[in-house]
């Protein structure tokens, strides 16, 4: 009995402490292996709230290109940047880990960037 008990509290516990982290994602975005059509994955997460999001940006392609855990301030962004080094397209997409603050005040976006920097395909993060 006592051991069922104990562990219950730890479960309890594990979850309370994982339950404040949640994220959002994109979907699948296709990054061509030609700098001219787009070969860069921009992931990019602004906070539109009143409050700091302390969150974790990962952008996976060919590897995960992650930012580690940084604070936005209200109307700040950040980015992070994975590029196709391979010689054919690859599927990629975004996640913004939400640490601490409101995931309802993050928006997040995937874009494949060309070689001068324009979005040539975006999606949202849901």
């Amino acid at each position: 009995m006592k051991l069922t008990r104990l562990c219950s509290a730890i479960l309890v516990l594990t979850l309370a402490g994982t339950a404040h982290a949640s994220f959002v994602a994109t979907g699948l975005l296709r990054i061509d292996d030609d700098p001219s059509n787009g070969n860069v994955l921009q992931c990019t997460a602004v906070n539109t709230g009143k409050k700091d999001i302390e969150l974790v940006i990962t952008a996976a392609l060919n590897d995960f290109e992650i930012v580690p855990p940084h604070t936005l301030g209200p109307g700040q962004r950040s980015s992070a940047y994975n590029a196709n080094d391979t010689a054919s397209p690859k599927m990629g997409y975004c996640r913004f880990n939400v640490i601490s603050g409101k995931k309802k005040d993050l928006r997040g976006a995937a874009c494949a960037l060309d070689e001068h920097t324009n979005c040539r395909a975006a999606l949202p993060a849901n």
